[in-house]
């Protein structure tokens, strides 16, 4: 049968979605078993020998079979899905290998080939048919291959140290909860248990907007969020005002008691918070507010500097920052100030992306090695869990330790743990420490 050239372009692109949402799948899959996976030593025991149609190969390809013992002493024999010629491994070569505890047979040598191939080859031909579509879909596949590149580029993050408890200061930076219904107010009231269960304590609740869902029955939503959050005992909560609660500004004032925008002193560190003004799909920040927040910025240059927005701006280089509705209006003000003064910390919200996408976190040089961290969303949606994110600072130290958790699985994201280095050491002794002192625009100085 005689295909019409113009049902040409239709089959391509239908195909190279097809294969982008298989290789969204295995991305997703794989994930989630490396967040479930322990880790053990393996020995190549053996080669196995794979036909292959490929003459630079010699028509053969090699497998290796490792040996590992789990840790309540099962031993387990598996080959790897990574043959090549010449063999990845050698006879007698010790690896890492990943398995989790309820299907240990199904196991995966940790290197990046044998843990990636699906979604990579996947993805790769999801491009090519898109590419091949036409010029129009040109744009799809450059996106496709900005997330992979994103998401390839979290595996790699080095793990947070351990610190003394005593010097540390916690900060737990969550938003968008954002219920619908009352049914939605459990997903919240897991995340505190979680945060109560793993941790001792948690200093600081930065909640970067999006509380409630809609105006009608806010109050409900806004005061279940208040009770929940008291099994926590956190001393200090800096909230603001997100897309969702400017339809009605007053509500936000009168049940959180914050104004929309404000400072806060902890230690040495300076936080500047500025809420949404404007029930817009871009997070509306006056220019008055920004010369409030400029000012505060030039002149407060010896303290650590942690901005709170909803949105990102548009140039963090985040993932969200690629939608227009999910950036700052009028970012190019603040950019300008980033590129002379430093802010170390931009925290942000709004986007419901999974972190496991990888690209929530981004440190452009051109902005003085500002991280910018988007902290969204701790509720559970189709394609995530119920996510936040730690800070960790410990005094007299540089380092800010920085994880992001899924309080669902009641766990670290298996990608998302690093480390953060500081214009200046935390100085926890300095200015006020253990409670919130809000002071409101335009009175900070």
């Amino acid at each position: 049968m005689k295909i019409s050239q113009k049902r040409i372009p239709f089959i391509l692109i239908t195909a190279g979605i097809l294969l982008v949402a298989a290789s969204v799948y295995f991305y997703i899959s794989t994930g989630r078993f490396i967040e479930d996976a322990h880790t053990a030593s393996g020995k190549v025991i053996a080669l196995v020998d794979i036909p292959a149609d490929i003459e630079s190969s010699g028509g053969v390809l090699y497998a290796p079979v490792i040996k590992f013992t789990t840790e309540v002493g099962t031993t387990i024999t598996f080959q790897s899905t990574h043959a090549a010629n010449p063999p990845p491994y050698d006879k007698g070569d010790t690896v890492e290998v990943l398995y989790t505890p309820d299907d240990p047979g199904n196991a995966r040598v940790h290197d990046f080939i044998s843990v990636w191939l699906a979604p990579l080859i996947s993805l790769f031909l999801g491009i090519c048919f898109l590419a091949a579509a036409g010029w129009k879909s040109r744009g799809l596949a450059l996106f496709m291959i900005s997330v992979l590149l994103l998401s390839c580029g979290g595996a790699d993050k080095k793990g947070a140290a351990n610190t003394a408890q005593g010097n540390l200061t916690r900060i737990w930076c969550h938003s968008d909860l954002q219920p619908e219904n009352t049914e939605e107010l459990k997903y919240y009231q897991v995340a505190v248990d979680d945060m109560a269960a793993a941790y001792n304590r948690v200093d600081i609740g930065l909640v970067p907007g999006d509380i409630v869902y809609a105006k009608k029955e806010a109050a409900i939503y806004y005061r279940a969020f208040l009770e929940t959050r008291e099994k926590l005992n956190t001393p200090c909560w800096l909230e603001i005002a997100g897309n969702h609660e400017a339809r009605h500004l007053e509500a936000f004032i009168k049940n959180i008691g914050k104004p929309l925008h404000y400072a806060s002193r902890y230690g040495n560190i300076l936080f500047i918070l500025m809420s949404d003004e404007k029930r817009t799909p871009m997070q509306e920040i006056s220019d008055e507010t920004f010369r409030w927040w400029k000012d505060l910025v030039i002149n407060n240059q010896d303290k650590i500097i942690i901005t709170v927005t909803h949105a990102c701006l548009k140039q963090s280089g985040l993932l969200s920052s690629a939608f227009p509705t999910m950036r700052i209006a009028g970012s190019d003000r603040f950019a300008e100030v980033l590129k002379e003064y430093h802010v170390d910390i931009w925290i942000s919200g709004h986007s419901h992306l999974p972190t496991y996408f990888n690209g929530k976190v981004n440190r452009p040089f051109r902005y003085r090695d500002t991280l910018f961290l988007e902290v969204a969303a701790i509720r559970k949606d189709i394609i995530s869990g119920i996510e936040s994110w730690i800070l960790e600072l410990e005094h007299g130290s540089r380092k800010v330790q920085v994880a992001a958790r899924n309080h669902g699985r009641g766990k670290e994201t298996w990608n998302m743990t690093f480390t953060h280095e500081l214009r200046l050491p935390y100085n926890k002794t300095t200015g006020s420490m253990g409670n919130c002192t809000i002071i409101p625009f335009p009175e900070v100085k």
